[in-house]
């Protein structure tokens, strides 16, 4: 049922999104050396004068110690959240505009109604749920941004004790400083000084490394884990999101077209069809197959996990009564049993044979060694074979049903 209390005052409005909770983040962070840091990587961005090659070669050497390079990380997450509400990292359409935020919304809360409809587990399984899209703005990267501010602020703290860091932290601050002097007389009248720029890069990266190696022995080594924790989980959450709102409606349309064939694989002409005309061998194998899966799959032999097959197994061989004969010495059980083994069935001739007999011929036919024993001994060894059997069966069973609902 829907609720309609507040829902005529959105009418003619709009949400007004925001990245201010992910600026704020930034901002509790952004302490010591980023603060600079930062500025000159928005500098650096904005420069008209720097060449590409100029551009790169100075960004290469800011990242010399990624986990360190807090100003790019905290420059681009708040580019980056601006454009995830604005819509523009969504796949271009024809005419050149990508959807919008709320157009891209749609078709994640699509993704997750219908990825585990298709493809048999959830959105969030294969990153395609809400966070795999909007996590940034949705909180997903919190806990990151939170444990990097603690542990800036724990560094610039422990400056106060430890004179050695405190002078590896200012080398670092005046290297940024120096190469923001140097950026900002760029005005393009004058000509580049390649060899003081060279310098300034050389000392920055001195000064990260320097950092990194205080950072990584003593009473800092958890604060430097914390850094290169954090720092790669914002990228890789950034890079994420850019991979998937860039592709949105090609995935889109996969999923609906993947969905539109397994409906049609429920149809045996269809099938036909399918296969008759298709020369994708992927395509050939589902459709041509497709009767015999669906045949071998039961709810029965669903839901097992590695850990508890044997207790399904268990389960299963307790649903269909087996083993149906214990007593190795009713040898008429045991003879009637051998008839329905799946191994024996089209090989064992039972014509005018006695139990006994029978039970001889099933354990030659089966291997079991020592058959010139008593009758009971083999009647005994012939049982155990066949009800281990009915359990490896089932085993099997369970395992061919996992394969059929197991994506590939």
């Amino acid at each position: 049922m829907a609720v309609n209390q507040g829902l005529k005052s959105l009418a003619g409005s709009s949400p007004e999104f925001s990245n201010q909770h992910v600026q704020n983040l930034i901002n509790n962070a952004e302490k010591s050396f980023a603060v600079n840091q930062r500025t000159l990587h928005k500098t650096v961005d904005d420069s008209t004068v720097l060449t590409e090659s100029q551009r790169n070669n100075l960004l290469e050497s800011l990242n010399v110690q990624p986990h360190l390079n807090f100003g790019r990380l905290f420059h681009d997450l708040d580019v980056h959240s601006l454009n995830v509400i604005n819509g523009s990292l969504g796949e271009p359409r024809t005419g050149g505009d990508a959807s919008t935020f709320l157009d891209q919304m749609q078709s994640v809360q699509s993704f997750v109604t219908v990825i585990p409809l298709v493809l048999g587990h959830t959105a969030d399984a294969i990153n395609k749920g809400v966070n795999g899209h909007f996590g940034t703005v949705n909180g997903s990267i919190n806990n990151n941004m939170e444990d990097l501010a603690k542990n800036i602020a724990v560094a610039g703290t422990l400056e106060s004790g430890d004179s050695d860091l405190a002078t590896k932290s200012t080398a670092i601050k005046t290297a940024i400083n120096n190469l923001q002097s140097f950026m900002n007389a760029l005005d393009g009248s004058t000509a580049f000084d390649q060899g003081t720029y060279d310098t300034r890069l050389s000392a920055y990266e001195t000064a990260a490394n320097n950092m990194n190696t205080k950072l990584a022995g003593g009473e800092f080594v958890d604060i430097l884990a914390s850094f290169k924790t954090n720092t790669s989980a914002v990228r890789d959450q950034i890079n994420l999101e850019v991979t998937n709102l860039g592709s949105i409606d090609t995935f889109e349309k996969s999923l609906s077209e993947t969905s539109q064939f397994q409906t049609l694989a429920g149809d045996s002409e269809m099938r036909n069809l399918i296969t008759q005309t298709s020369t994708n061998a992927n395509f050939i194998d589902y459709f041509n197959n497709y009767s015999t899966r669906f045949n071998n799959s039961h709810p029965i032999f669903s839901d097992v996990t590695d850990s508890s097959i044997e207790d399904k197994v268990d389960e299963i061989l307790k649903l269909k009564n087996l083993p149906d004969v214990t007593n190795s010495d009713d040898f008429d059980s045991v003879a009637v049993k051998a008839t329905r083994d799946t191994r024996l069935s089209t090989k064992l001739v039972t014509t005018n044979k006695t139990s006994e007999e029978i039970i001889k011929k099933a354990a030659e036919l089966l291997a079991i060694r020592d058959l010139d024993r008593s009758i009971f001994a083999v009647s005994k060894s012939l049982l155990e074979n066949m009800n281990n059997h009915d359990k490896a069966e089932i085993k099997s069973q369970i395992e061919q049903s996992q394969n059929i609902e197991t994506l590939s």
